[in-house]
């Protein structure tokens, strides 16, 4: 009886703390003339549409009312949305000391939790230098053969499933499946097969673990709280999903140690830094087995979904637009026939078209629709009205998809448009009004390899495929309310394919 009455006390009295120091920040964000939305109705809104569509209706009311942020504010943790681009520009790279921090949950008990996404700034600092050769431009170069060797796969399933009289075809899924293929092959040094087999067991698996993967909530309060989240040994990925990857890479290193095999590939690298600790047994953070299983994992996590829903947004762009897609083929087709009919890896600088195709597309369709960062010390923001002052532990929302729909930035936004993005265009543009990838130190370190998949991948389907709306095709992508940290599409992006 004793321990309930203990139990009931501390509960309440927790309660009442809890409240008094929401009381207190309240207070706090009215001194400083800042309105707050209760977390209760941010919920709802959410529970109704998706989470970047929520924020971009709070973003446009700040931008009528000239007013740089707004806070959600629950009993446990506060997030600011910011509008205004001088705080942005501040929280990004001015004041990046600041905010170094994503604000996501690590448990290396769990090894896909622990990876270069969601460290800490003085791990995420000497791990990004360790990685940062992986994506050089000489790297990209030595891989492109890999990726072409997919594309060409990709090309005949497609044929093989128009030749049946099925023309009419889910480009996003088969996009996700040369996506799962060439990652597959670059980061795990495996062959996925999934392109012929849509049920091939590691595209199953890496599913099932990116869906796992995405949980805003617990981010949010775990970040704030992980000292209960670790005595309770909280794990994002089922056993199932860590055994998998573990499996993988650990097969992978044992064979290509048994046999010496290279491939230069992302897998080799951290082979290598670990080699390298082996030397010098000071350097850290160690390459331990699970950190390479968490370096590999968020290179899928980054790197699937992304490229797919851009790939298959193109597309379905490109068939709405025919007048574009016949520029861009025909540009393809000027740069193949200068480079052996072929697309080569020194061919994709030539595709200025394309490129601004690709840009348009992660402008309109940013796979993370909202960037976050973790304040580590009470700070004043500069915005354009005035300062704002930050306390420790407040989350920071930046978001893109808003910034990249503002017409301030992109006239007639819902409008596809690839020559917002030559050189002209671009430089008359204020700086961090283009977000796909983030900005500032803590910017994407795969964003070469992405695009060159992506510039890779839209020019060889353009060069041997004509696209076009069919009955099937969706007025507008649609995305999926349940998972909010991506806007990954929902219901497939179904178009008519024919073979030129």
């Amino acid at each position: 009886m004793v321990w309930i009455l203990t139990f009931a006390l501390l509960l309440s009295t927790t309660l009442v703390v809890i409240f008094l120091r929401y009381s207190q920040r309240q207070k706090f964000w009215k001194r400083q003339n800042v309105e707050t939305i209760g977390v209760l109705e941010f919920i709802q809104k959410v529970k109704k549409d998706h989470l970047f569509l929520v924020v971009d209706k709070i973003y446009q009311e700040l931008c009528a009312e000239d007013k740089p942020c707004k806070v959600v504010e629950s009993l446990l943790n506060t997030t600011v949305i910011l509008q205004d681009q001088n705080a942005i520009k501040e929280v990004l790279t001015s004041q990046f000391e600041n905010f170094p921090d994503r604000g996501f949950y690590i448990n290396h008990r769990d090894p896909l939790l622990v990876n270069l996404a969601r460290f800490h700034y003085d791990i995420w600092k000497a791990m990004r230098l360790k990685l940062t050769p992986a994506f050089s431009p000489a790297k990209m170069k030595y891989i492109f053969p890999t990726m072409a060797e997919v594309g060409d796969h990709f090309v005949q399933v497609l044929q093989q499933q128009i030749f049946r009289g099925e023309d009419i075809v889910d480009m996003h899924d088969i996009c996700k499946r040369f996506s799962m293929d060439v990652i597959g092959t670059v980061a795990f040094g495996i062959e996925c097969n999934s392109l012929k087999n849509p049920q091939a067991e590691f595209k199953l698996q890496g599913e099932k673990a990116l869906l796992q993967h995405f949980r805003t909530f617990w981010d949010q309060f775990a970040e704030k709280y992980s000292w209960l989240m670790h005595f309770i040994n909280f794990k994002y990925h089922s056993q199932d999903s860590i055994r998998f990857f573990t499996h993988i890479v650990q097969e992978t290193l044992t064979y290509r140690e048994k046999e010496n095999i290279k491939r230069n590939d992302f897998m080799d690298l951290l082979i290598e830094c670990r080699n390298v600790e082996a030397e010098n047994k000071n350097e850290k953070p160690h390459m331990s087995l699970e950190m390479m299983v968490g370096q590999v994992f968020i290179f899928f996590v980054g790197g699937y979904e992304s490229t797919a829903a851009a790939l298959s947004q193109a597309l379905f762009e490109l068939s709405r637009n025919t007048e574009i897609q016949d520029k861009a083929r025909q540009e393809v087709m000027q740069v193949k026939s200068e480079h052996g009919d072929k697309i080569t890896h020194d061919s994709l600088k030539s595709l200025k078209y394309i490129q601004q195709i690709v840009q348009e597309t992660l402008r309109k369709y940013p796979i993370v629709p909202a960037l976050l960062r973790y304040c580590r010390h009470t700070t004043t923001l500069n915005s354009s009205t005035g300062s704002i002052t930050l306390p420790k532990d407040t989350t920071v929302m930046i978001p893109v998809y808003s910034i990249h729909n503002n017409p301030d930035f992109y006239p007639n936004p819902q409008a596809f448009f690839p020559e917002r993005f030559d050189e002209a265009a671009e430089a008359e543009r204020p700086p961090h009004t283009f977000l796909t990838f983030g900005d500032g130190p803590r910017n994407c370190i795969a964003a070469g390899f992405g695009k060159m998949e992506l510039l890779f991948g839209l020019a060889t389907l353009l060069s041997k495929f004509r696209f076009s709306v069919s009955a099937k095709t969706p007025q507008e992508v649609e995305f999926k309310k349940n998972v909010r940290y991506i806007a990954s599409v929902e219901n497939g992006i179904y178009l008519k394919v024919e073979i030129l």
